[in-house]
């Protein structure tokens, strides 16, 4: 089973902002991280439902890429299985 999930924490170099990362989750393998580019304010950010909130002026475009990014992966998975 192969899952992405979204984590928002607030951003080291101002805590207003919001740092998001991608987390690949593979049963019986470690978590994988990666950090996005994706920049929005802490208060705007939906933990539970992993997306920005319509308070965002820029939610749909922020929510787009994440959904991109989500989709792309999972194409990706079954290369990165057959490789091992």
């Amino acid at each position: 089973m192969f899952t992405i999930n979204f984590k928002g924490k607030p951003n080291p170099k101002n805590k207003k902002q919001v740092k998001l990362e991608m987390i690949f989750f593979r049963t019986n393998y470690p978590r994988a991280i990666k950090v996005l580019n994706v920049i929005g304010l802490l208060k705007d950010w939906d933990q539970n439902a992993q997306c920005f909130k319509t308070k965002d002026p820029d939610f749909l475009e922020k929510n787009e890429s994440l959904l991109e990014l989500k989709n792309k992966y999972p194409k990706v998975a079954p290369d990165w299985e057959r490789t091992e």
